[in-house]
């Protein structure tokens, strides 16, 4: 198992390598004193994107499919920020939201917009 603490010495040879040839001055110095051998996406968060909205009126459910999400996104309705009982199906990428429909404040169908936040990462708003 590898340290993620550790620098990654080949990842830090190829850039200078890559310095030396298209500047002929070695590059280290410019290098990050933390860079370690993990992906960057994971430093990143995933942004959401949706792929199928529904609301089960005989539930009192909200679902939404997609990727990028789990049960600590945010989630906006036609505008207002949404909360009620969470349940995140990652086998099935869905997020379950029981929530009353009084409280969606919907409109006709496909007049409703949700949007899903993850910190700063939004997803394209999606009709319903």
């Amino acid at each position: 198992m590898r340290n993620s603490n550790r620098p990654n010495l080949v990842g830090r040879l190829a850039i200078a390598a890559i310095a030396v040839a298209t500047t002929g001055m070695p590059a280290l110095a410019a290098l990050p004193a933390q860079q370690t051998d993990r992906p960057a996406a994971t430093a990143q968060a995933t942004q959401p994107e949706i792929t199928k909205v529904v609301y089960r009126q005989s539930k009192g459910r909200l679902v939404i499919t997609g990727t990028g999400l789990d049960e600590g996104v945010t989630v906006r309705v036609n505008g207002r920020e949404i909360a009620g009982e969470r349940k995140f199906v990652a086998a099935k990428n869905k997020l379950q939201i029981t929530i009353p429909a009084d409280q969606l404040g919907l409109q006709a169908k496909g007049q409703n917009r949700v949007e899903v936040q993850r910190g700063t990462a939004a997803a394209a708003e999606f009709s319903f």
